[in-house]
C-alpha cells in the first residue's frame, strides 16, 4: 500500500478528507514505529515513506486503522478509537509475529531436550 492509498482508506473511515495531512504523519508515525520495532532499524536512520510503506498486505491495512482511531481520539470519539486501534493492534501484532517467525526459524525450533 503507498501513503496515499492509506491516507484515502483512513479518510473513508472518518468520513472526511479534509485531515489528510493530520492522516499522513500519523501514517509516518506506524510506518518509522514498525521500522524500529519490527525490523530493528536504528531510530536514527528511520525514514517516513513518501511512496510504499513498510508492512505488507494485508497487514498494511492497519496503517488506516491507526490513523483513523487517531484522528477520532482527538474528536473523544473513544469508542470508536477503541475499535480501530484493536484492528490497526491485530494486524500489527500479527505481521510483527509473521515476521518475526519466519526471518530466523531455527531461533524458534526446540532443541536440546534429548
Amino acid at each position: 500500500m503507498t501513503k496515499r492509498e492509506a491516507i484515502l482508506r483512513a479518510a473513508e473511515l472518518i468520513g472526511t478528507e479534509l485531515e489528510a495531512d493530520k492522516l499522513g504523519r500519523y501514517i509516518d508515525q506506524l510506518d518509522m514505529r514498525a521500522q524500529i520495532d519490527i525490523f530493528g532499524i536504528d531510530v536514527s536512520e528511520c525514514r517516513a515513506s513518501e511512496d510504499v510503506l513498510v508492512l505488507p498486505p494485508p497487514y498494511d491495512e492497519a496503517y488506516c486503522y491507526y490513523a483513523a482511531a487517531q484522528v477520532n481520539f482527538e474528536r473523544e470519539e473513544y469508542e470508536l478509537y477503541n475499535n480501530l486501534y484493536s484492528r490497526c493492534q491485530q494486524l500489527y501484532s500479527a505481521y510483527a509475529r509473521y515476521y518475526n517467525r519466519n526471518r530466523n526459524p531455527d531461533k524458534h525450533k526446540v532443541s536440546g531436550l534429548w
